[in-house]
């Protein structure tokens, strides 16, 4: 078993990571080491000897003496790891923990200059050895940025991540910056793209788009892909470089790399420019080609333009069945594209994939009402689905229409409402036996919403829904017949309806209101 598993559970699992970063390694019995110190053997034979106050002394002496050996045994021992070497007995032998004192010798070490421990240091103080050595966080972020600004880019890297968490992830962290630039400039690639996003958001300096570009192009170069498109799209809009199209497609081909989903949006933005010609050649067929990379990578709109590109045969064979697929999967779960649910809809209503499918045209449609689509968007579905209102009615009952009428009553993103089709709609529901539809048809005919004020219309809607048990439209029945609303006042009739509105109620909030009516009617 290696060393790593048989202590993986030691303070869950910190002393692993600290040790494999003292560089205690593991050697089978075949692999003798005959090339260490003196001391480090006089050490070892203290091992054997099960005399660690001597081990303990031999090997601090002799890392004193800069034996590096000695100084990874010593950690060792410290940390309750363990040591493996050719005189002792296959398997190891293993030490109890000592936080405090492996916290004290990291910290001698650290001061040696030695910036690998000073990251091993500030990575368990960030995280706390237990009731032994509690957290430290504004020790280790300072360990940190020493071992970062001596070189070991590795802290660079946890060092900023745990100046976002200390600064509870607020934006432009001036330490967290710092630390991403030092790594950045010792050529750790995905440093140098969280400084060129702290760069663009400007805080807390002012923004540095010229310098954010540098970055960029430095992680690209350090195939950090997604800094790829990133760069192309600084130099497609001139943002912090001069406009360069030739460039901008450089940068997009370093990030377009086949089935990798970080280059994905680069493939399509080069699909994009080839089928538009900038910067290239129209290339249509090479567009086509670029798209289907992208899409292959998970990008729904590296999908959504190969299919439109299917739909029209251009840079490839034409083939609607086959964009109908793609359309339906950009189409659906997270990131879904309302330009593909709009296609998708016109799709299944032409029947262009090779059949015509009212029902999911208007699952398609009708989500584009509940996504981030243009309000022309919207107006469009709503429209391809007009002359199918009937059909989709008749097919799915009326919870369906019910939905639908919900859908125009009610109005999404600051649409304007539509009135007329909702009370169409609602009509329709109650019609096919959706009870709290006849209810708000009833109320639209009441009002004049969206249709011709008539109360013996409404009057009747009313009744239909007390009818399908609907406890709202049994009340609004009942008043009519109470008032006179569209009827003759007829109090039999009325206190038929509020008895079943009775029956219907299970709610202390409507027993208030049905008890007034009935008390009125009562007194007729």
């Amino acid at each position: 078993m290696a060393w790593g598993q048989r202590f993986a559970g030691w303070l869950g699992g910190m002393g692993v990571a600290l040790l494999t970063a003292a560089g205690v390694t593991l050697a089978s019995p075949a692999s003798a080491q005959t090339t260490r110190s003196a001391a480090y053997q006089s050490a070892a034979d203290a091992i054997v000897r099960n005399d660690y106050a001597a081990m303990e002394q031999i090997a601090k002496a002799a890392c004193d003496g800069g034996d590096k050996d000695s100084c990874d045994l010593l950690l060792s021992f410290y940390t309750g790891g363990l040591f493996y070497d050719n005189r002792l007995p296959r398997g190891g032998t293993a030490f109890n923990p000592k936080p405090p004192k492996a916290v004290t010798f990291l910290q001698t070490l650290c001061d040696r200059q030695d910036f690998r421990q000073c990251n091993e240091l500030a990575y368990n103080l960030a995280r706390g050895w237990g009731r032994d050595v509690p957290k430290d966080p504004a020790r280790a972020l300072a360990l940190y940025e020493k071992a970062c600004q001596g070189g070991y880019r590795v802290s660079c890297d946890r060092g900023s991540s745990h100046a976002h968490r200390m600064a509870n992830y607020a934006p432009g962290n001036a330490r967290a910056i710092a630390l991403s630039e030092r790594g950045c400039d010792l050529g750790a690639a995905d440093q140098c793209r969280d400084l060129a996003f702290a760069l663009v958001k400007g805080t807390p300096t002012p923004a540095n788009l010229t310098a954010a570009a540098g970055a960029h192009r430095k992680a690209c170069d350090g195939r950090t892909l997604y800094s790829c498109f990133d760069l192309g799209q600084a130099y497609e809009a001139g943002r912090g470089v001069a406009k360069d199209s030739a460039l901008a497609i450089a940068a997009y081909q370093k990030g377009c790399v086949s089935n990798n989903s970080d280059g994905r949006e680069s493939c399509n933005r080069l699909g994009q420019m080839h089928l538009d010609g900038l910067g290239v050649t129209k290339n249509p067929v090479r567009a086509y080609e670029l798209f289907a990379s992208a899409c292959l990578a998970g990008l729904k709109l590296g999908c959504h333009n190969q299919a439109n590109l299917q739909m029209t045969g251009v840079g490839t064979a034409r083939n609607p069945a086959e964009a109908e697929k793609l359309y339906a999967g950009a189409c659906q779960g997270e990131g879904r594209l309302p330009e593909s649910c709009l296609s998708l809809g016109r799709i299944y209503l032409s029947g262009a994939g090779g059949r015509v499918d009212v029902n999911r045209a208007a699952y398609a449609l009708l989500q584009l009402e509940d996504m981030k689509a243009t309000a022309e968007m919207v107006r469009e579905s709503r429209a391809l689905l007009v002359p199918h209102w009937q059909s989709l009615c008749n097919i799915n009952s009326g919870v369906v229409c019910q939905g639908l009428a919900a859908r125009y009553a009610g109005g999404y993103q600051s649409l304007a409402k539509d009135p007329v089709s909702a009370t169409t709609l609602y009509q329709m529901a109650c019609k096919a036996g959706a009870g709290p539809s006849c209810s708000m048809a009833g109320a639209a005919l009441f009002n004049g919403t969206g249709v011709t004020k008539n109360l013996m219309e409404s009057a009747h809607f009313f009744e239909m829904g007390c009818k399908v048990a609907d406890l709202n439209s049994c009340f609004r029945a009942a008043v009519a017949y109470l008032q006179g609303s569209g009827v003759f006042k007829n109090k039999a009739i009325a206190t038929k309806w509020i008895a079943e509105a009775a029956r219907l109620n299970k709610s202390d909030a409507n027993a208030a209101r049905i008890k007034a009516v009935r008390d009125a009617i009562d007194a007729m």
